[in-house]
């Protein structure tokens, strides 16, 4: 971000409105802008049509209508090459990182991930570093 007083906004992407809303609250107390969407077909769109609204996005990894894996890969597919992070319920790989592949390209993206239940520093501090190092395609 260039203008320090300028909040990093964040797109949150859950089918669970708990979950959005306990993300909501976490990181708006954290110093963070949160727009929630409970779709990913709906974020994919909103991102697509203008990736530069969000600094980053945090998404559940499993979703009915689509996994996080598979909007990962299609915004990366479509260009949109903004920080991700994934937050799941599932078991996190001692890395802290998920596999993506483009079925496409066959790209590999490492996408930083995070096991719930969440710790608001920790989720914080992953989200900050993501921002500050500018891994657009991580």
């Amino acid at each position: 971000m260039t203008d320090p007083e300028k909040k990093p906004k964040i797109l949150l992407v859950d089918d669970d409105p708990v979950n959005l809303m306990l993300l909501t609250r976490i990181l708006s107390f954290e110093g963070f802008e949160c727009l929630t969407v409970g779709d990913p077909e709906e974020a994919l769109v909103m991102l697509l049509a203008n990736p530069k609204s969000f600094n980053l996005v945090l998404t559940d990894l499993n979703m009915p209508q689509m996994t996080g894996k598979d909007l990962i890969r299609r915004m990366r597919e479509n260009g949109c090459s903004i920080p991700v992070v994934i937050a799941t319920s599932s078991p996190v790989p001692v890395s802290e990182e998920m596999i993506v592949e483009s079925t496409k390209t066959g790209q590999v993206y490492k996408v930083p991930a995070m096991q719930r239940p969440l710790d608001p520093t920790n989720l914080s501090s992953l989200i900050r570093k993501n921002l500050a190092s500018g891994n657009k395609i991580a």
